[in-house]
């Protein structure tokens, strides 16, 4: 019985971590701004190589509430015909004569018609994400712990 909690657990959580991020769904012409997001890092001393500033770029949803995009963001675009494509920091795009010019780490050069853009997506960490990350990582093995220990000899 213990075997299968533990099997369980040690199964379960990086399954569950797995489920950490959702896609945010931004205005395509928001897509340029994500070329100002930037990570600040400290170059020397005792905190070198350590994040000090994130900058946060402001976007607005397709419903034109706005939502926070800050450190590294990969963004999905889906085009018309159902074809998505993945874009890994650094990402660079602009907007230039209704076409949307978008350059990237993990990507070579890609072009699309502002028209022929479905919805571009923004990945961010889903909040529930570190609660049951805590719960995976503290409770369950405290829990486990216990009815081990209880567990009459």
């Amino acid at each position: 019985m213990i075997a299968r909690i533990l099997l369980v657990f040690v199964v379960g959580l990086p399954l569950g971590g797995a489920g950490c991020f959702k896609w945010e769904l931004i205005r395509p012409t928001e897509l340029p701004k994500i070329s100002r997001v930037t990570v600040g890092n400290v170059v020397r001393g005792p905190s070198a190589g350590q994040a000090v500033a994130v900058s946060i770029t402001h976007m607005k949803r397709p419903d034109g509430r706005l939502m926070e995009v800050s450190g590294r963001p990969t963004v999905r675009v889906t085009d018309v015909h159902g074809k998505q494509r993945q874009f890994k920091h650094p990402i660079q795009a602009k907007l230039h004569d209704g076409r949307m010019i978008i350059d990237s780490g993990n990507q070579p050069r890609t072009i699309y018609r502002m028209q022929d853009i479905y919805n571009v997506g923004v990945r961010k960490v889903s909040g529930w994400s570190y609660f049951w990350l805590a719960f995976g990582a503290i409770i369950v093995p405290a829990i486990v712990t216990t009815v081990i220990v209880a567990r009459p000899r």
